[in-house]
């Protein structure tokens, strides 16, 4: 994770404003606790008047602090010996939220899902924690594994007759047409198996 930090870290530090007028004379390499989480170099600065020479610098303590476990940025900021706060950030960057969903099939005995779960997690927590899902700065803030045992019945589901129960429903009156939005807004938010799994049990296939 170190690698994907750094990056991160010199992304934050290359668009850090440290204020008008105020230029970087010179700047140490990174440290950073024994955890990570908290990323620092020495910073000098000094007013911006052409020629630097002889004007006075100012040590700044540059820190990117990073959300526990990940290359989140938290908070970025520049200290002074006095405590003064110099500079911005700048405007916050809107992040894309990705979602990776594997779908893997298996066929096992029903009384060895509960060891087939364990296995599974397992083998999850360690792709995650051995970094395999990520990719140069970027890497999972967190993770769901689901292990659903789904019926036959409910796997062969398809789009004419889940029409046609639900058409049937409403003739018959057991389903209320105003009630269709929220019965579709329910089941699209809904994991697919689980989804299937439910209708088909409505419907009497399971």
């Amino acid at each position: 994770m170190d690698d994907g930090r750094r990056e991160v870290a010199d992304k934050a530090y290359m668009d850090y404003d440290f204020g008008d007028g105020i230029e970087v004379v010179d700047a140490s390499g990174w440290e950073h606790t024994s955890l990570g989480r908290e990323w620092t170099r020495a910073v000098f600065v000094a007013a911006d008047q052409g020629d630097t020479c002889g004007t006075a610098s100012t040590k700044l303590t540059f820190t990117v602090r990073f959300v526990h476990g990940t290359v989140e940025v938290e908070e970025v900021y520049a200290i002074d010996a006095k405590g003064s706060i110099w500079g911005t950030s700048g405007a916050p960057v809107d992040l894309a939220n990705v979602r990776i969903v594997i779908d893997a099939a298996y066929q096992c005995d029903p009384g060895a899902l509960s060891d087939l779960k364990t296995a599974i997690e397992s083998a999850v927590f360690g792709v995650i924690g051995g970094g395999l899902l990520s990719h140069g700065p970027f890497t999972p803030n967190g993770y769901e594994t689901q292990v659903i045992s789904i019926g036959k019945a409910a796997k062969d589901l398809d789009e004419d007759e889940v029409r046609d129960w639900l058409g049937g429903m409403l003739e018959s009156g057991n389903t209320r047409l105003e009630d269709v939005p929220k019965l579709m807004s329910r089941y699209a938010l809904t994991d697919s198996f689980q989804m299937r799994s439910e209708l088909a049990e409505r419907m009497g296939r399971e």
